[in-house]
Protein backbone atom coordinates (compact mmCIF):
# COMPACT_ATOMS: atom_id res chain seq x y z
CA UNK A 1 0.00 0.00 0.00
CA UNK A 2 1.49 3.32 -1.02
CA UNK A 3 0.50 6.98 -1.21
CA UNK A 4 -2.19 7.70 -3.82
CA UNK A 5 -3.54 4.14 -3.59
CA UNK A 6 -7.31 4.03 -3.73
CA UNK A 7 -9.75 1.98 -1.68
CA UNK A 8 -13.40 1.60 -2.67
CA UNK A 9 -16.22 0.38 -0.45
CA UNK A 10 -17.65 -2.90 -1.67
CA UNK A 11 -20.74 -2.27 -3.78
CA UNK A 12 -19.77 1.26 -4.85
CA UNK A 13 -21.72 2.27 -7.96
CA UNK A 14 -19.44 3.15 -10.88
CA UNK A 15 -20.10 4.23 -14.47
CA UNK A 16 -21.19 1.24 -16.58
CA UNK A 17 -18.12 1.33 -18.84
CA UNK A 18 -15.65 1.29 -15.95
CA UNK A 19 -14.50 -1.48 -13.70
CA UNK A 20 -11.54 -1.34 -11.38
CA UNK A 21 -10.15 -4.75 -10.49
CA UNK A 22 -8.95 -5.09 -6.95
CA UNK A 23 -8.60 -7.25 -3.90
CA UNK A 24 -11.13 -7.46 -1.09
CA UNK A 25 -9.56 -6.22 2.15
CA UNK A 26 -10.84 -5.33 5.61
CA UNK A 27 -14.44 -6.54 5.41
CA UNK A 28 -16.13 -3.93 3.19
CA UNK A 29 -13.21 -2.40 1.27
CA UNK A 30 -11.55 -3.19 -2.08
CA UNK A 31 -7.98 -2.10 -2.81
CA UNK A 32 -7.87 -0.98 -6.46
CA UNK A 33 -5.02 -2.61 -8.39
CA UNK A 34 -2.61 -0.90 -10.82
CA UNK A 35 -4.13 2.57 -10.77
CA UNK A 36 -3.77 5.52 -8.45
CA UNK A 37 -6.46 7.97 -7.40
CA UNK A 38 -5.51 10.54 -10.07
CA UNK A 39 -5.85 8.00 -12.93
CA UNK A 40 -9.23 6.87 -11.63
CA UNK A 41 -10.33 10.50 -11.26
CA UNK A 42 -9.58 11.16 -14.95
CA UNK A 43 -11.49 8.03 -16.07
CA UNK A 44 -14.52 8.71 -13.88
CA UNK A 45 -14.78 12.34 -15.05
CA UNK A 46 -14.43 11.23 -18.70
CA UNK A 47 -17.65 9.25 -18.20
CA UNK A 48 -19.45 12.36 -16.90
CA UNK A 49 -19.42 11.25 -13.26
CA UNK A 50 -17.85 13.05 -10.31
CA UNK A 51 -14.94 11.92 -8.15
CA UNK A 52 -14.84 14.26 -5.19
CA UNK A 53 -11.95 14.84 -2.81
CA UNK A 54 -13.30 15.77 0.60
CA UNK A 55 -11.47 17.47 3.42
CA UNK A 56 -12.62 14.79 5.84
CA UNK A 57 -9.97 12.25 6.63
CA UNK A 58 -8.82 9.73 9.14
CA UNK A 59 -5.49 8.65 10.52
CA UNK A 60 -4.37 5.90 12.82
CA UNK A 61 -1.24 4.41 14.29
CA UNK A 62 -0.71 0.86 15.42
CA UNK A 63 2.11 -1.48 16.30
CA UNK A 64 3.11 -5.07 15.63
CA UNK A 65 6.00 -7.48 15.59
CA UNK A 66 6.32 -7.05 11.81
CA UNK A 67 5.77 -4.03 9.59
CA UNK A 68 2.98 -5.89 7.75
CA UNK A 69 1.04 -6.49 10.94
CA UNK A 70 1.49 -2.88 12.05
CA UNK A 71 0.33 -1.50 8.67
CA UNK A 72 -2.66 -3.85 8.58
CA UNK A 73 -3.81 -2.82 12.05
CA UNK A 74 -3.33 0.89 11.36
CA UNK A 75 -5.18 0.64 8.03
CA UNK A 76 -8.13 -1.13 9.65
CA UNK A 77 -8.34 1.57 12.35
CA UNK A 78 -8.06 4.42 9.84
CA UNK A 79 -10.81 2.92 7.64
CA UNK A 80 -13.10 2.54 10.64
CA UNK A 81 -12.58 6.25 11.35
CA UNK A 82 -13.88 7.37 7.96
CA UNK A 83 -17.40 8.72 7.55
CA UNK A 84 -19.60 5.85 6.36
CA UNK A 85 -21.40 8.19 3.96
CA UNK A 86 -18.48 8.30 1.53
CA UNK A 87 -17.58 5.39 -0.73
CA UNK A 88 -13.85 5.76 -1.34
CA UNK A 89 -10.61 6.59 0.44
CA UNK A 90 -7.22 7.70 -0.84
CA UNK A 91 -4.05 6.74 0.99
CA UNK A 92 -2.17 9.97 1.63
CA UNK A 93 0.75 8.71 3.70
CA UNK A 94 2.10 5.47 5.14
CA UNK A 95 5.09 5.48 7.47
CA UNK A 96 6.61 2.61 9.43
CA UNK A 97 9.24 2.97 12.10
CA UNK A 98 11.10 0.19 13.85
CA UNK A 99 11.92 0.33 17.55
CA UNK A 100 14.06 -2.66 18.56
CA UNK A 101 11.80 -5.62 17.70
CA UNK A 102 8.60 -3.59 17.39
CA UNK A 103 7.18 -1.79 14.32
CA UNK A 104 4.86 1.23 14.47
CA UNK A 105 2.83 2.20 11.39
CA UNK A 106 1.02 5.49 10.85
CA UNK A 107 -1.56 5.84 8.05
CA UNK A 108 -3.37 8.95 6.77
CA UNK A 109 -6.48 8.61 4.57
CA UNK A 110 -8.68 11.19 2.88
CA UNK A 111 -12.33 10.58 2.05
CA UNK A 112 -13.26 10.45 -1.62
CA UNK A 113 -16.67 9.97 -3.17
CA UNK A 114 -17.73 8.67 -6.59
CA UNK A 115 -21.22 9.54 -7.83
CA UNK A 116 -23.11 10.54 -10.93
CA UNK A 117 -24.47 13.88 -9.66
CA UNK A 118 -22.41 16.93 -8.74
CA UNK A 119 -24.06 17.65 -5.39
CA UNK A 120 -23.34 15.75 -2.21
CA UNK A 121 -26.87 16.49 -1.02
CA UNK A 122 -25.83 17.92 2.32
CA UNK A 123 -29.22 19.59 2.66
CA UNK A 124 -30.71 16.37 4.06
CA UNK A 125 -28.19 16.49 6.90
CA UNK A 126 -28.99 20.03 8.03
CA UNK A 127 -30.82 19.96 11.31
CA UNK A 128 -33.14 22.82 12.16
CA UNK A 129 -33.82 23.35 15.86
CA UNK A 130 -35.70 25.85 17.96
CA UNK A 131 -33.93 26.67 21.16
CA UNK A 132 -36.09 26.92 24.27
CA UNK A 133 -36.50 30.50 25.41
CA UNK A 134 -35.36 31.95 22.09
CA UNK A 135 -36.77 35.42 21.46
CA UNK A 136 -38.44 35.90 18.11
CA UNK A 137 -37.87 39.42 16.77
CA UNK A 138 -40.80 41.30 15.28
CA UNK A 139 -40.48 43.45 12.18
CA UNK A 140 -40.10 47.21 12.80
CA UNK A 141 -43.67 47.89 11.61
CA UNK A 142 -45.03 46.19 14.68
CA UNK A 143 -43.27 48.59 17.08
CA UNK A 144 -45.01 51.97 17.21
CA UNK A 145 -42.74 54.99 16.99
CA UNK A 146 -39.65 53.02 15.95
CA UNK A 147 -38.10 53.60 12.53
Amino acid sequence: MSACSLLLRSGTLLPKKLSFPGQQIYDRWVSVDHENAHEIDVKVRAEGWHFMWLMLGSSAASGGLTSGIAVSRAMRSALEGLNSRFNAAEVIDVTVRKYLCFHVAHIKLMSRHVQEGASLGLVDEVVSREFPGAVMHKPFEEYPGVR
